[in-house]
């Protein structure tokens, strides 16, 4: 999200007849909600900025209000907040241009919702009232999720949860106990385009790979019947007492050479095959179709956002 920090503002709102006790403890407030908004504590930055405002109302506290309830998601209250600012006289043209912008953008993050309740029950949306059964018309609300309940005489009698979208209309029917959401306009839905995948390509490579796999295992039996004959030779040698040291140790080393290597052979040619199978057999399962949606939405947040004043 894109922030344009405003200038800094000395005169604000008309001087109160607060004491200096209360400037300094406002003040202070200010300070605190400055450095929890930095660190991205929002609400408790908005609880500093309103204790600001009780203590002595100035237009840098209004403004870093509006700017934690847009973080917080509280679009309508931002909304309202900035707009009650814009409604000064002597707004300065730059802070003024601004915050004209910031009610614009924020205008795109609404959709409306038509509520039906029972008739004498008060209607709240997350907890704010919003006015008596049957409303005189659709309520603007901020993009998100939102609970929305049917009061009478205190007690909620039906709720349920919502999802707005910017540029959506809804309808929410309440009756005690239940509660039925139905959308009243739809935005249209573009259905994801198919796409085939490309035409597989016939490989020589797995055959040639299961080829050199197969010579390998032919080549390890043979040096294992080889190695064989070369024991049982010098066995017969050692029963007929004709093997000298020297011919018994070049013997030895030759059958521990063959072995070694008919084992690598082997083990390679083993290898090489399940390889060559493992190829195939993938290359196989890609030819099965597949569909890939891709979905773009904008983001709900565009627009430019007011940022933190620094002056009190």
């Amino acid at each position: 999200m894109l922030v344009a920090t405003l200038a800094a503002t000395r005169a604000d709102a008309a001087p109160t007849n607060a004491g200096r006790g209360n400037e300094d403890a406002a003040k202070a407030a200010f300070a605190r909600g400055l450095r929890l908004s930095e660190d991205g504590q929002y609400e408790a930055a908005r609880i500093e900025f309103e204790r600001s405002l009780e203590l002595k109302p100035t237009r840098s506290a209004a403004v870093n209000r509006a700017v934690c309830l847009r973080h917080l998601g509280r679009f309508e209250e931002a909304l309202t907040a900035i707009r009650s600012i814009l409604k000064e006289k002597n707004l300065p043209k730059g802070e003024r241009e601004s915050l004209e912008r910031e009610a614009s953008s924020m205008e795109d993050l609404f959709g409306t919702l038509t509520v039906v309740a029972p008739p004498d029950t008060t209607i709240l949306v997350d907890d704010v009232e919003k006015g008596a059964a049957p409303l005189k018309a659709p309520l603007a609300i901020g993009t998100g999720v939102h609970l929305v309940a049917a009061r009478r005489n205190g007690a909620v009698i039906a709720s349920a949860r919502v999802s707005i979208a910017a540029h959506t209309s809804r309808e929410l029917v309440l009756t005690a106990g239940v509660a039925v959401a139905d959308e009243k306009k739809r935005p249209e839905v573009v259905p994801p385009t198919k796409v085939s995948p490309p035409p597989t390509r016939a490989s020589v490579a797995p055959w040639v790979l299961g080829g050199v796999g197969v010579a390998a295992l032919a080549t390890g039996g043979v040096l294992f019947v080889v190695r064989d004959q070369n024991a049982r030779d010098t066995r017969d040698a050692i029963a007929a007492k004709s093997l000298s040291t020297n011919d018994f140790e070049s013997r030895r080393q030759r059958n521990d050479s063959l072995r070694l290597g008919a084992q690598v052979a082997t083990v390679g040619g083993a290898l090489a095959i399940g390889g060559a199978a493992l190829w195939i057999g993938l290359r196989s399962g890609t030819s099965a179709e597949k569909e890939t949606a891709i979905s773009c939405s904008p983001s709900f947040l565009g627009g430019v956002a007011v940022g933190c004043q620094g002056a009190f």
